[in-house]
């Protein structure tokens, strides 16, 4: 409704305007005709009615025209500077972000760093770990070897006895001719033994 006011009182005073013109410009081009030798001299009615739709113009540029220039350029200027704050902040924000994110990807380098130095570490004990019982095992295998190559030497010595013994008693049969008792065997061949080990 302001809109359509402000459209119609601007359509009459443009009119005015228009019509007073017209009538300056029939004053003027009588002027002229008088005085056509001089263009400085014309009459005060043609200066009165300049001045008047000089000021009737510029009330109705004022209005109609500077006013929603200013009220347009003000709303630029204002969108403007709201565009460069939101800039500003979400600049601020993105530098935020990036701190942020710097810190936390050297947080993680850290972490990492850490990470793998522990792997490390217990890849080397558990190296040292795993020798150790290797090396434990093999020794382990080593004294059962040796135990039981001594236990089958024992064992090989003592048929090796029994056997020297058996052939030693048919030996000393036929020799002698007699038969040994078991008692009088055994003191034989611990005797033997003694004097073998010695």
């Amino acid at each position: 409704m302001l809109s359509m006011l402000k459209k119609t009182s601007f359509t009459a005073m443009l009119t005015l305007a228009s019509s007073a013109m017209v009538i300056a410009v029939e004053q003027v081009d009588s002027a002229h005709e008088v005085a056509k030798s001089d263009p400085f001299t014309g009459s005060l009615a043609t200066s009165i009615w300049s001045v008047a739709i000089f000021l009737l113009l510029v009330v109705i540029l004022g209005i109609f025209a500077w006013g929603p220039i200013l009220e347009s350029l003000k709303k630029r200027e204002d969108h403007i500077r709201s565009s460069i704050e939101d800039a500003e902040s979400a600049r601020k924000e993105a530098d935020a972000s990036l701190a942020e994110y710097k810190k936390q990807l050297e947080k993680a380098a850290t972490e990492s760093a850490e990470i793998i130095e522990q792997a490390r570490s217990d890849a080397k004990r558990l190296s040292e770990d795993l020798s150790t019982a290797a090396k434990a095992d093999v020794e382990a295998i080593k004294e059962r070897a040796t135990a039981e190559i001594a236990a089958a030497k024992q064992q090989a010595l003592r048929e090796i006895c029994d056997q020297v013994s058996e052939i030693s008693i048919s030996i000393a049969e036929k020799v002698i001719g007699k038969s040994i008792s078991a008692d009088e065997h055994r003191q034989l061949i611990d005797d033997s033994l003694t004097k073998l080990k010695a």
